[in-house]
């Protein structure tokens, strides 16, 4: 881009030099009319629109810039979410170990609670056995 602003800028200052050169030759009606009309407005703006293009040239510069900061952040959220997926991977066969640490616990107080019954009326066996048995 820096080239083409070089060049506009050279092709147009080599247009009002030969300008400047061909004037007094060149001093007709037609003339007059091709300066006012074209060439005049030319050099009135070239400064301006040479500004606006260096400004287009810096506002892309900034663009791409921007654009490889947006890239370097796409890469790093990519790998963020790998590593997230594989964290939830993990929690997930971690909860799904504690779901069954829960059915295995609630299987064994089920069975406590049976045999909690059992031990009970075997407790109570022993005492009616031993309410018959003389103290010594």
């Amino acid at each position: 881009m820096e080239d083409e602003l070089w060049n506009t800028h050279h092709q147009s200052r080599v247009l009002q030099e030969l300008r400047q050169r061909i004037a007094p030759q060149w001093d007709d009606e037609a003339a007059r009319d091709l300066n006012l009309r074209y060439l005049n407005p030319h050099a009135e703006e070239d400064g301006q629109m040479l500004e606006e293009f260096r400004h287009q040239i810096q506002a892309l510069g900034a663009c791409d810039q921007s654009m490889y900061v947006v890239g370097e952040h796409v890469l790093a959220v990519e790998r963020l979410s790998v590593e997230i997926l594989e964290q939830l991977g993990q929690s997930e066969q971690e909860l799904m170990t504690h779901y069954q640490y829960i059915e295995h616990h609630a299987e064994a107080v089920e069975l406590a609670r049976t045999l909690f019954g059992d031990v009970k009326s075997r407790i109570a066996e022993a005492s009616a056995i031993c309410k018959g048995v003389p103290k010594s």
